[in-house]
């Protein structure tokens, strides 16, 4: 289970290889041993999982065909309702709460026929913060690693096995690092293309539904069953969902990719280059620099979650943990004319970035991670999620040195993955 794709899983499920009661059991039996070490669950969903999969393999047996996902656990990140199942936001305040609705994107994850095994940990209402402390426990790898950021129990619990897809939220592009960390892959979605409606949110303009797995085509696979407009969700976008499993496999012909390069070159953007020779893409420098992107951040992000916290927060403020507190007190400090200019300066960068993509049909760069606090501006993560375009991360190398991040235009999730992918099994 810990190194196995989604397909591969899938596969062996469907051809009754593998009963999906027998895995989902031993998976939470597992994860139940694990978690007082790692701490990657806040909830597991024992009952309700081993319900799925008792549905699922009658179905199986019964030659009903639901898709690759089908019988495939996930886990889930503590901020997105779950019909019935306590949800904590990663909050003492919540700690009883239960949800009563499901979210869209878990609407559709179980009419794909997946498996729900636990809620992943995170930094209390997914503030994360270098410093912080979660209710919960700290996240840890295998190798004793902690993981700081609100998707910490996502990236984990596929790190670990105990889940082949996890699925997370991004709203300050801390996700590239994460994953890197992690040694997982990563897909931020672009902004609109899957519903946020039943996830509590940190930014109304940045917050991105997300995804972990293990292979490019096991984001794939998730996508296109997530993916699509939702009435629902007001910042849904109505277009075009491509065939994205039957595209994968496709190699993108004249591929022109623009490495934006950090400023001191090391040995990964000459890996990236010798990358990108096998795979036959051609692959130039980009000149692009982004100063005061953190800045940027905390004035968008920042006071829109203090705007969504403002009711709860006065009445309540004594009882949120001091990191979210602290954030969302300097969100409040934030002036209209501050949020505007911000809006406005996002707005010049998202040009500047148009501008690149005239030239090149990707953009890639190449970080470190390991304590650097930059490597959140040069892994491209934050202006991802300050534009809303769509991401995909993986380790360059087969250790969690080095990532690659590869970033698309909206809405072309397809080519991204297919370039991805052409990458991922082109590395030594």
């Amino acid at each position: 289970m810990d190194n196995i794709t989604v397909t591969a899983l899938g596969e062996k499920l469907r051809s009754r290889t593998i009963s999906p009661v027998t895995l989902i059991e031993q998976l939470i039996n597992r994860a139940e041993k694990m978690n007082s070490s790692h701490n990657v669950f806040i909830t597991l969903c024992r009952s309700k999982a081993l319900e799925q999969a008792r549905k699922i393999e009658d179905e199986i047996n019964r030659g009903i065909v639901r898709g690759f996902l089908q019988g495939i656990p996930i886990g889930v990140k503590d901020n997105i309702h779950f019909k019935d199942v306590r949800i904590t936001y990663g909050s003492k305040l919540f700690a009883d709460k239960i949800s009563e609705t499901t979210a869209t994107v878990l609407a559709k994850l179980e009419q794909a026929g997946a498996v729900v095994v636990g809620k992943t940990n995170l930094t209390e209402f997914s503030l994360a913060n270098k410093d912080d402390d979660p209710y919960y426990g700290q996240v840890k790898l295998m190798n004793g690693n902690p993981l700081h950021d609100s998707n910490n129990g996502s990236a984990a619990a596929v790190s670990l096995g105990l889940s082949s897809i996890a699925v997370g939220t991004d709203s300050d592009g801390f996700l590239p690092t994460t994953a890197t960390m992690a040694g997982v892959v990563s897909l931020r979605p672009s902004f609109g293309r899957v519903s946020r409606h039943g996830v509590l949110p940190v930014s109304y303009s940045l917050d991105a539904v997300c995804f972990f797995g293990k292979s490019v085509e096991d984001l794939a696979a998730v996508l296109k069953a997530t993916a699509g407009f939702d009435l629902m969700d007001e910042s849904s976008v109505y277009a075009e969902v491509p065939r994205y499993m039957s595209q994968i496999f496709r190699k993108p012909e004249g591929l022109k990719i623009g490495i934006i390069a950090p400023q001191e070159k090391y040995v990964g953007v000459e890996r990236l280059m010798n990358l990108c020779d096998r795979c036959e893409f051609s692959a130039v420098e980009a000149r692009f620099s982004i100063n005061g992107l953190a800045d940027l951040w905390t004035r968008i992000g920042l006071a829109e979650a203090a705007a969504f916290h403002d009711d709860f927060f006065q009445e309540w403020r004594d009882k949120y943990g001091p990191n979210a507190r602290q954030l969302l007190l300097a969100g409040r400090t934030t002036s209209a004319v501050d949020y505007l200019k911000a809006l406005k300066k996002r707005n010049e960068i998202n040009i500047r970035v148009e501008k690149l993509f005239e030239q090149f049909h990707l953009l890639a760069t190449v970080f470190q991670v390991g304590g650097d606090e930059e490597s959140v501006d040069t892994s491209f993560g934050m202006p991802a999620a300050l534009l809303g375009y769509p991401a995909v991360t993986m380790p360059l190398t087969h250790d969690r040195g080095i990532g690659l991040t590869l970033v698309g235009k909206p809405f072309e999730e397809s080519l991204l993955l297919r370039a991805a992918r052409q990458l991922e099994c082109s590395r030594t």
